[in-house]
């Protein structure tokens, strides 16, 4: 075990009868790769294409939901290699850092339309 660690979580939107779900995490502690630990480990949901993290049965049938729907996307070579880790929001008040909200990336689009799919 590593310290502390605190963040909250909200399930946006969950695909079919797939393992597959969007959510929403704050963090409160920013502990180095918080959010890809609570979501693999505590959610049982990693984040796609997180080969460090990612692997647990749940999580298996997850990635190979998400494999399915981004080898039939069109973004699959742009987005097979990244993370499917946004962050809307950035604030670290420490550092005078606030950055306003934005909307997921545009190469999340099909991906995302192929899970509703499911």
């Amino acid at each position: 075990g590593g310290r502390p660690a605190r963040s909250d979580y909200l399930v946006v939107k969950t695909f079919g009868e797939s393992k597959a779900a969007l959510i929403e995490m704050t963090t409160y502690t920013g502990r180095k790769h918080q959010v890809r630990v609570h979501a693999a480990k505590g959610l049982q949901t990693p984040v796609v294409n997180d080969e460090l993290y990612g692997f647990s049965t749940t999580a298996n049938e997850a990635m190979a939901d998400l494999a399915e729907c981004l080898a039939s996307t069109s973004t699959y070579e742009s987005g097979r290699e990244r993370f499917f880790l946004h962050a809307a929001e950035l604030a670290i008040p420490a550092l005078g850092v606030d950055v306003e909200a934005q909307p997921l990336p545009g190469w999340w689009d099909p991906t995302i339309t192929a899970l509703e799919q499911l």
